[in-house]
């Protein structure tokens, strides 16, 4: 896989915390109708996981990728941060998620 972009966030999991960086793999064409971009979680001392959005074209593949790497991200196990504790993780969200957010917010503000 050919990166376009990688972002590191933080986990932190009570007292620990550890860095997991997301790639975004370049888009190429699966078929004439169809592109595909793949996704790398990578979490330092933990797992790697990879899944791939498809799309009508490049762009379409990679948007959908950003927004199932903020689906993933905002489940994933531990709390998520890039620059700071509550934030958007800098990606984006499709409106229906929105909820995820919100309640990952009230979450991780309720429990410290």
């Amino acid at each position: 896989m050919s990166a376009v972009l990688s972002r590191t966030y933080r986990v932190i999991d009570g007292e620990e915390s550890h860095a997991l960086t997301v790639t975004w793999g370049e888009p190429f064409a699966a078929s004439d109708i169809e592109w595909v971009c793949q996704v790398t979680f990578d979490e330092v001392g933990g797992s790697s996981r990879q899944f791939s959005s498809r799309g009508a074209d490049a762009v379409q593949a990679l948007y959908i990728g950003l927004c199932m790497a903020a689906t993933e991200l905002l489940t994933w196990p531990g709390e998520v941060c890039w620059i700071e504790r509550d934030d958007d993780l800098g990606l984006p969200t499709s409106q229906f998620l929105r909820y995820l957010v919100d309640e990952r917010a009230q979450r991780y503000r309720t429990s410290r």
